[in-house]
């Protein structure tokens, strides 16, 4: 999950929009504290491609070519390491 985030903040400056580190951390710390009190997990822990050659169930993978947001290198890797 924080790799995804980080992605997308960096993404976010390519397109000029610039936010302090100082925030973006303490947005994620935010977060993950409100997260870890309601759900009772660490977003940190959070990581699909650690997990899904464990899953065999049937699944879909779908992705856009064209979204310069969330690269088709995500859908891409969990592919190739899926266990189903």
């Amino acid at each position: 999950f924080c790799q995804l985030a980080e992605e997308l903040v960096a993404k976010g400056r390519e397109r000029g929009v610039v936010v302090p580190s100082v925030v973006t951390r303490m947005a994620l710390s935010m977060l993950a504290n409100s997260v870890k009190s309601v759900a009772g997990f660490d977003i940190h822990d959070l990581s699909a491609i650690k997990c899904v050659h464990k899953c065999t169930l049937p699944a879909l993978f779908i992705c856009a070519k064209r979204d310069d947001f969330i690269g088709t290198h995500h859908a891409q890797s969990l592919h190739d390491e899926y266990g189903g």
